[in-house]
């Protein structure tokens, strides 16, 4: 009777443990889903990869270098890289190449697969110092701390065009790996977020064009003489630097033909 008890508190307390730490995840997932509802730019993004590597930690999740997203544009053979190093403190966002190096090309083959695919890849020992004497050429930021680690791991999830990563100085566990994958699902509001926020942003410059584009029609057919021409050159050159144009100075060049 008194062994049956005992197995029976050990079983209960085992059940206690599983369902605090099912709260304990719950609750960290959430907090990245608020944060991925509350991104105003893309230049959020990071905080949404701070925020998963920090509640990473929190649930055990040790040795964590960074936590980032690649958003692919193969027409140009780059990702935008945004990304929180946890020993550094620091978020970047870098347009990053991934045609010049064998195991950029791989990685960035495998995400674009379509959504589920999953890449790892474990560098060591000589590998790790090729790798790291190839990022230096890049215009990555570089880790100081890959110069004395045992190794670089990678964990990476696609969701199509987009894929969420993880890396590691010592590799993960079965159950970290799976503790990540959640994080991934929930990453996806993150970019549904994003795109919403481009396509806005797309938007809303479209409508400025109109605009413009507009208000020099409406210099144009306002001209009575042919001096009046300077001021249709005034208005584009004030219009595109509205829109950001890097540009000096407009001029409008013709040729006269004589009957």
């Amino acid at each position: 009777m008194k062994q049956q008890l005992k197995e029976r508190n050990e079983q209960l307390e085992k059940e206690l443990a599983e369902k605090n730490r099912e709260l304990e995840i719950e609750a960290a997932l959430e907090k990245v889903r608020v944060i991925s509802l509350s991104m105003n730019q893309p230049q959020d993004m990071p905080e949404v990869c701070k925020t998963i590597s920090l509640e990473l930690q929190k649930l055990g999740v040790r040795e964590i270098r960074n936590v980032q997203t690649a958003i692919f544009y193969p027409e140009r053979g780059i990702y935008m890289n945004y990304e929180y190093y946890a020993k550094h403190h620091k978020t970047f966002i870098t347009e990053t190449s991934y045609i010049n190096h064998k195991v950029a090309r791989a990685f960035a083959a495998k995400m674009m697969k379509g959504k589920d695919e999953f890449f790892i890849r474990h560098l060591k020992g000589k590998k790790l110092k090729e790798w790291l004497t190839y990022q230096k050429t890049t215009n990555v930021f570089i880790d100081k701390y890959l110069a004395k680690a045992c190794s670089l791991n990678y964990y990476w999830y696609s969701l199509g065009p987009v894929a969420l990563g993880i890396s590691t100085y010592h590799p993960l566990t079965e159950d970290e790996e799976n503790l990540f994958k959640r994080f991934r699902n929930v990453f996806e509001l993150a970019y549904k977020r994003y795109i919403d926020i481009e396509k806005a942003i797309a938007q809303a410059r479209e409508a400025l064009i109109e605009v413009a584009l507009e208000k020099v029609r409406s210099c144009s057919l306002a001209m009575h003489k042919s001096d009046e021409l300077r001021d249709v050159v005034k208005v584009v050159f004030e219009k595109l630097q509205e829109l950001d144009f890097a540009i000096d100075g407009a001029a409008f060049i013709g040729t006269l033909i004589e009957n």
